[in-house]
């Protein structure tokens, strides 16, 4: 595992440039099911940021001297609204940067990300609230063919640890309009 502490210096001068840029973002992925659920290992962070061409270029050039930043893959990025890596070359953290979609699990996601601190350093930085967290992962697990015992227990084990403060209405309409009720209704009996 990656020292904390240099996940948080990492962490923190990406954030510096995503805010500095007016950039929505939010940290998801096992890092936020993590946050939300059950502790585990990971060997990246993922990042949600509402990038334009504009704004990616502009991040490219603000921290390409502390990461390696594929400018090509990041407006690609941008345009397909998948994702690009970005990598610390101090340290070799990889954090795999998400445009997001277009629909049900879009740009809302960033509105109701919640800011915390989870890493030295790094100060309060916003974390995809525990619903998106888990709509992010079912997403990533039907996506996989449903097959990924690791996304499968991220996703339980959220559901299980924040049920008392989860957004149910949220979540099923949500899950329902992406096409992943029947995999959120079977998470929920697994989670019991």
């Amino acid at each position: 595992m990656t020292d904390p502490d240099e996940i948080g210096r990492a962490i923190a001068v990406i954030a510096a440039a995503l805010d500095e840029l007016a950039v929505r973002w939010a940290i998801g992925g096992s890092v936020a099911s993590a946050t939300h659920g059950e502790p585990r290992a990971t060997n990246d962070v993922d990042v949600v940021a509402h990038l334009d061409e504009a704004s990616a270029r502009a991040l490219a050039a603000r921290i390409g001297t502390d990461f390696y930043v594929d400018l090509d893959a990041a407006l690609d990025a941008v345009r397909r609204r998948s994702s690009f890596n970005v990598i610390d070359n101090r340290s070799f953290i990889k954090f795999d940067v998400f445009v997001p979609a277009r629909g049900p699990m879009g740009t809302g996601q960033l509105d109701r990300a919640i800011r915390l601190e989870i890493f030295p350093g790094a100060g309060p930085i916003p974390v995809l609230g525990p619903e998106d967290t888990i709509l992010q992962k079912l997403y990533w697990y039907r996506l996989g063919g449903e097959v990924s015992d690791r996304q499968w227990r991220d996703v339980v084990g959220v559901v299980r640890t924040a049920r008392a403060f989860l957004d149910e209405d949220y979540l099923s309409q949500v899950a329902k309009d992406a096409d992943l009720g029947e995999l959120l209704e079977k998470a929920r009996r697994g989670a019991s």
